[in-house]
Order: C-alpha cells, then structure tokens, then sequence
C-alpha cells in the first residue's frame, strides 16, 4: 500500500508522535511518502495521511480533489471539527486513537 501524507506545520516534521506513526507505518511494509502539492502525488497512491488540524485537513482535500484519492486526517491540534482523530501518545492522558476519513 502506498501512502502519502500532507503537513502544513513545518514544526510537526519533528514531531516524536509523528516520527512514530511513519516509521510504524514504514515497518509494516507501507510506502510512505510526503505530498506538498499535486504534482507530489505519485501513481497508485492508495490513501493520504493528513496530519494537523482542521486547515490542514481542507488544504489535503483541496490538493488532491481532482485525483480522488481518500483522506484520512489525524489531529495533531487541541480541537479538531472535521477530524478529531489524535496520534497516540506514551501519556494516555494528553492524546486517544481515534479515526476520521474522507473518501471521495
């Protein structure tokens, strides 16, 4: 499965969460990969990881509309409307593993 993921905050590409959920994903035999526009968006992309908020869940469904590719947003924020998934947490307190999904 190939996967592309979309962030618009440069801080979370240091995010530990973040780096954890890629390279879980990268172990797990997936290819993953980042998408910054269209064009980065490479043939048999199965799915794409939006990781921020609500803005950067829009700005991924903005990006690859045409393709019709589905979505999946996890909420690296304080209050996500359109996807209230977080990224899990070692502190079970500050984050839950929740899922929300766009698909075209």
């Amino acid at each position: 499965m190939k996967i592309g993921y979309f962030i618009l905050r440069d801080e979370l590409r240091a995010d530990a969460r973040m780096l954890s959920l890629l390279k879980d994903l990268e172990q797990a035999t997936f290819e993953v990969y980042e998408i910054r526009t269209k064009n980065d968006v490479r043939p048999e992309t199965d799915l794409v990881l939006s990781m921020g908020g609500d803005g950067t869940f829009l700005s991924a469904a903005h990006v690859v509309a045409d393709i019709g590719l589905p979505i999946l947003g996890v909420n690296f924020g304080r209050i996500g409307f359109l996807c209230e998934n977080m990224p899990p947490s070692r502190d079970r307190r500050r984050a839950r593993p929740s899922a929300c999904c766009l698909i075209p």
